[in-house]
């Protein structure tokens, strides 16, 4: 889940990743680039344990932008992106909550040692 928003939290420019372990080739190439592009230029980038976190590891992915528009990303059953969904007003309350949850179970991806990602 990733998030902009400027409302306590996450700061503009954060991203929240909850991952399982092992994690998969994609997660760990997505959370190097962030390591290595992101986090340099400030963006802040938190990742939580799913396996801790198991209520967690069952929201759906999705973006929150300015933390008033909430879209949903669509998967197909390969992992592959096939569609965005916009949230209703509900929803994206909700996702804010999950997001809030997840950022405060995470941990700063700028602290973690590079040989734990992969």
């Amino acid at each position: 889940m990733s998030s902009t928003n400027g409302h306590g939290g996450p700061d503009a420019g954060a991203a929240v990743a909850v991952v399982s372990d092992p994690m998969t080739e994609y997660v760990r190439f997505e959370l190097a680039m962030q390591r290595a592009y992101s986090v340099p230029v400030g963006e802040q980038v938190r990742v939580v344990d799913a396996d801790r976190h198991p209520d967690l590891a069952r929201a759906e992915d999705f973006w929150l932008l300015d933390d008033r528009v909430g879209v949903r990303l669509i998967y197909d059953d390969g992992g592959r992106l096939i569609w965005l969904e916009r949230m209703t007003t509900g929803e994206v309350d909700t996702a804010r909550g999950v997001r809030d949850s997840a950022w405060a179970a995470g941990i700063d991806l700028a602290g973690i040692e590079a040989v734990a990602l992969g």
